[in-house]
């Protein structure tokens, strides 16, 4: 014989992307409940928010980025713009008015794993590209 429980709760961390709101997001999972229950009439869902973060997006063509992409380009670095799905300080930086990417040495998918590591030849490469992005941020150019 088989027991079933009362209920079921269910956690989802649905990230929003730039140009969605965390109403938007809340107003999709609660579309997905009710097209659910149209069909499975017995279902009782409610949806509740625990936590929100607006996301994180900056201009291309915004200081910090071509500021950024110049320093990596002097050091021979390959330059690549692109999203990252991770929470970071940087999405609320971003909300205040502050531009912010996110840039460091290291595979982000060993960021928190159990074997996380990043090889010392980045951490140089990435000192020497964070020294020439202040120097050029702050106005003392490539002085030494």
């Amino acid at each position: 014989m088989s027991t079933y429980p009362e209920q079921c709760i269910v956690a989802i961390e649905r990230r929003t992307l730039p140009g969605e709101s965390t109403e938007m997001a809340m107003q999709e999972v609660t579309d997905a409940c009710a097209a659910v229950k149209a069909t499975h009439p017995q279902l009782d869902a409610s949806v509740t928010l625990t936590t929100a973060q607006l996301p994180s997006d900056v201009a291309t063509d915004s200081p910090v980025v071509k500021t950024l992409r110049a320093a990596l380009e002097q050091e021979g670095v390959a330059v690549r713009i692109e999203g990252l799905s991770a929470w970071t300080d940087a999405a609320l930086l971003n909300e205040a008015g502050i531009p912010t990417v996110c840039f460091g040495p290291g595979d982000i998918a060993l960021a928190h794993a159990a074997e996380e590591f990043v090889p010392v030849a980045e951490i140089d490469v990435a000192r020497k590209v964070l020294t020439r992005v202040v120097r050029e941020w702050c106005g003392t150019g490539n002085r030494r």
